[in-house]
């Protein structure tokens, strides 16, 4: 509510941008946010952290350094509140840090994580009960979409679509199909590349052994070595390309038509999982989670209506029934009580 009021006042954040719920409450083992700021009770605290780079990564993070070695500085001057309601704010923050995991935790759905708003693109949590709303919309009130949605209509309609319509065998054998001519047109252009990089290698090849033979001859002139040095430096390049496309075709995915046959098989032992209740439900959810990159959730004209926007799924489909890595194929459908034929081709 204090987040939503700051962005409905349009009091910028501090980085200026939209207030959330974090800027203010914060996390208790780095001091960040508002109510861990010490500095409103007059202390900076300094080494609190230290960046390091990863060497695998290369990227910077972050770790925390113990309290031993934090530098504590009073500084008067930028105290705002008094110590007692520094203490009384504590006090209230440590009543829920003991909390046993799965009281402070929300419970986990099939979809948690992947389902996002339509209109900002914020996540849709879990509001109260089993309902779900953008939390843009509930925490920072800088989004119109207002729909709620339970975790149950969400699961029904996103199976029901790929019963219907999504997992029909007839639609991803064409999709199959159209992948493998689609590779196949990529196989070639490349085989061309590689051709021609080859034969620029050969005639790179032809020109040093001329240069070599006028160094030989007592032809050369002054310009030969840097020559030389250049060629050899671009066949070189012209080498280390040719070996990684060389490599890249070796791992290429080709989805050849005994793969609808797999793909058949592996999608009806899916669907019938999904079907029913036990352990194999489990397992096929868990499956199907990781065929899906996202559903967005879009209000509808019509009162309390909403469309569901499936991303990722035709592309993981195909992978998981071809046990195959990596398709670059991305197909959206609307979930809305089915789905809509998927666009080939996209």
């Amino acid at each position: 509510m204090i987040a939503q009021g700051l962005n409905r006042d349009r009091v910028p954040s501090p980085r200026g941008g939209e207030w959330g719920p974090s800027a203010i409450n914060g996390g208790r083992s780095r001091a960040s946010g508002i109510l861990y700021n010490e500095a409103y009770i007059g202390k900076l605290v300094y080494n609190r952290t230290r960046f390091f780079k990863d060497p695998e990564t290369g990227r910077r993070i972050s770790r925390s350094l113990p309290e031993s070695e934090w530098v504590i500085t009073s500084l008067d001057s930028l105290r705002i509140i008094s110590d007692d309601l520094w203490k009384a704010v504590q006090a209230r923050k440590s009543l829920y840090r003991n909390m046993p995991l799965n009281k402070r935790t929300r419970p986990r759905h099939p979809f948690s994580g992947l389902i996002k708003c339509g209109e900002c693109g914020s996540s849709f949590t879990i509001k109260g009960g089993n309902r779900l709303n953008c939390v843009a919309h509930r925490e920072r009130g800088t989004c119109s979409n207002n729909r709620t949605i339970t975790v149950s209509e969400i699961e029904r309609r996103v199976l029901d679509g790929l019963r219907q319509r999504l997992l029909a065998p007839e639609i991803v054998a064409t999709i199959v199909k159209e992948y493998a001519a689609e590779r196949a047109r990529l196989h070639e252009r490349d085989r061309r590349r590689r051709s021609g990089i080859a034969h620029h290698i050969q005639s790179i090849t032809w020109r040093l052994e001329r240069l070599v033979d006028d160094i030989a001859n007592g032809t050369a002139s002054r310009t030969t070595r840097e020559r030389i040095i250049a060629l050899e430096a671009e066949r070189e390049s012209l080498e280390r390309e040719h070996a990684d496309r060389e490599e890249a075709a070796r791992k290429v995915i080709e989805l050849h038509p005994s793969a609808i046959a797999r793909y058949q098989g592996r999608v009806a032992t899916l669907l019938a999982a999904l079907r029913e209740d036990g352990p194999d439900r489990e397992t096929a959810l868990d499956t199907l989670r990781g065929l899906v990159e996202r559903i967005d959730v879009n209000s509808l004209p019509e009162r309390g209506q909403v469309a569901l926007v499936a991303h990722g799924l035709i592309a993981g489909v195909v992978d998981y029934a071809t046990r195959k890595q990596g398709t670059s194929l991305a197909i959206q459908v609307v979930a809305g009580e089915g789905l809509e034929p998927p666009t080939l081709g996209l």
